[in-house]
């Protein structure tokens, strides 16, 4: 493996490999600009011209090889896929804690999950693959916006690899900056009290699994006791905003046909705990009766609620709104598994440093400088056959 292939390195200092790698400036060029501007190149008959033209004006074998089977990857890669427009989008990286969960939610998708080669749910583990690998990705995605969650199981369950991971984010330098544009700490608030103290300074945003306001029906909806009551959520939000960390309360629904007043109460109760904002998310398991773009309709109709964002792709909708101008709700309607309409929506990473485009774990995250490398600049959609 070269060094391209196997450091970690910014894409400015890629660049200036390839550069002294390749003897003619043509060739280099050209995979600059393949890679930067892609949506204008990502097109079976563009690719197939400009490999045709490679065979006549670059000499040199070894930039011919080079130049060759980074084009012929793209163009494999533009028969099945056209990149999104915008493809500007942030990028969503989940870090996926080896750590148990005491709940038992029937909707929890990463729950039922076993990943193949994770490190056992209740092993010590070494946070600094995890971490290498995070740093691939950010370059993979160049200038593009990142979204990192710290999940699990449950992620507060096992501090020691929770301070573990704190700390290996904290010694290299990933922080919230130009490039990452959160970091969050997705938990359903079981031990949260006690990390406080060991998120503070990395982490900056805290996503509670709440799913109701009625501590009976989230003990039912958990299937334990051992989840925050209505006393200690508001008193975890004040705590953490003393702190600069911001608190959301997360709720998962069987589809957006819940009626406004449960949907309202919610965000009232959440705004009156304290909470900046309330994220509602479909069961990816179960059909939507009413659709999400429906349901944001009603909403506008109610006069409370001011749409600000609703974006449709193939693989989710998503709308952002503010009631009364203040309190913001999030709403998402998704599926199982991204991949079986787009890549490049988001990118998981396993304990053991590996990371995939799915929950599954069946699509790896091709990096830099491997066989069919595709920038995470950019997200592709399926093409209809």
């Amino acid at each position: 493996m070269s060094k391209i292939e196997s450091e970690v390195l910014p894409w400015a200092t890629i660049k200036e490999r390839i550069t002294n790698s390749l003897t003619n400036p043509v060739g280099n060029r050209l995979l600059e600009d393949l890679y930067s501007n892609l949506p204008k190149y990502f097109d079976e008959t563009t690719l197939s011209d400009m490999i045709d033209k490679c065979r006549t004006c670059l000499e040199n074998p070894a930039l011919m090889a080079k130049v060759h089977n980074r084009m012929v990857d793209l163009l494999n890669a533009a028969k099945k896929y056209t990149v999104r427009d915008p493809w500007y989008s942030v990028l969503s990286v989940k870090l996926v804690l080896p750590s148990p969960c005491q709940a038992k939610c029937k909707f929890c998708y990463l729950g039922q999950k076993d990943y193949d080669n994770q490190v056992g749910r209740d092993s010590d583990y070494n946070a600094v693959p995890m971490v290498n690998t995070l740093r691939k990705i950010m370059t993979a995605a160049l200038d593009r916006p990142i979204s990192i969650e710290i999940t699990g199981g449950e992620p507060t369950s096992n501090i020691a690899n929770l301070a573990r991971l704190m700390n290996e984010l904290a010694d290299q330098g990933i922080t919230t900056d130009k490039q990452v544009k959160r970091i969050t700490l997705t938990t359903n608030g079981y031990r949260l009290g006690n990390v406080l103290d060991l998120i503070s300074g990395v982490v900056d945003y805290v996503n509670v699994s709440l799913h109701s306001t009625n501590y009976d029906e989230r003990k039912e909806i958990f299937g334990t006791d051992k989840i925050p009551d209505d006393w200690t959520i508001p008193a975890f939000a004040e705590e953490l905003y003393k702190r600069g960390i911001d608190m959301s309360g997360v709720f998962v629904v069987n589809d957006f046909s819940m009626g406004f007043d449960k949907f309202d109460t919610a965000n009232l109760w959440c705004q009156e705990h304290g909470l900046v904002s309330t994220r509602w998310r479909s069961n990816v398991f179960m059909p939507n009766k009413v659709t999400l773009k429906q349901f944001t309709e009603q909403l506008a109709d109610t006069g409370l609620y001011k749409l600000i964002v609703y974006e449709e792709a193939k693989d989710s909708s998503y709308s952002i709104l503010t009631r009364d101008g203040s309190h913001l709700v999030y709403l998402l309607d998704g599926v199982e598994d991204s991949t079986q309409t787009s890549l490049g929506v988001s990118v998981l990473i396993r304990s053991d440093g590996k990371a995939f485009h799915d929950a599954s774990c069946n699509m790896p995250v091709i990096h830099f400088g491997e066989r069919g490398f595709l920038p995470l600049k950019y997200v592709y959609d399926k093409k209809v056959v």
